[in-house]
């Protein structure tokens, strides 16, 4: 699941029959509500139309939510070798350090592996990193390893 683009991510969720067509029922529905906007009708009726279509989106935002929680949790499956885990760790730290946009592929590239090794840990190096604050992602990193005891 690590190399699918959020599109593709999308795409797998959607495929999942109830969502697609509770997607196609909220797209009709905020259709209806957009329509009945622009025709001025009375704030009793757009409260009606907006209550019916918060009622369906809930449930898919739900479903969406735990599918988002879970997809961690079957990166975490991945056994860490921590030889490789060093090597991807050093060359991610050199990146950081010269602030070579480099560092995204290399984390990318190794998402499964470094996910399971610092769990809890890669949201922020993830955000550090993809927000080009290298300092920032150097520290989040040595934390990690610090953490894991590995010298960084």
């Amino acid at each position: 699941m690590q190399s699918l683009t959020p599109l593709r991510a999308w795409c797998a969720l959607t495929g999942l029959l109830h969502l697609r067509f509770g997607a196609v029922s909220v797209q009709a529905q905020a259709g209806e509500l957009e329509d009945a906007i622009r025709q001025r009708r009375s704030s009793e009726a757009l409260h009606a139309m907006a209550d019916q279509l918060r009622s369906t989106l809930q449930p898919l935002v739900q479903a969406i939510q735990a599918w988002l929680l879970a997809e961690p949790a079957k990166q975490a499956a991945v056994s860490v070798d921590e030889v490789a885990l060093q090597q991807v760790c050093a060359r991610l730290r050199e990146l950081c350090a010269e602030m070579d946009s480099g560092a995204e592929d290399l984390l990318s590239e190794h998402d499964a592996l470094l996910r399971s090794a610092f769990p809890g840990r890669m949201q922020a190096l993830v955000e550090a990193i993809r927000g080009f604050d290298f300092d920032l992602a150097v520290a989040q990193l040595d934390g990690a390893l610090q953490a894991r005891r590995i010298d960084a």
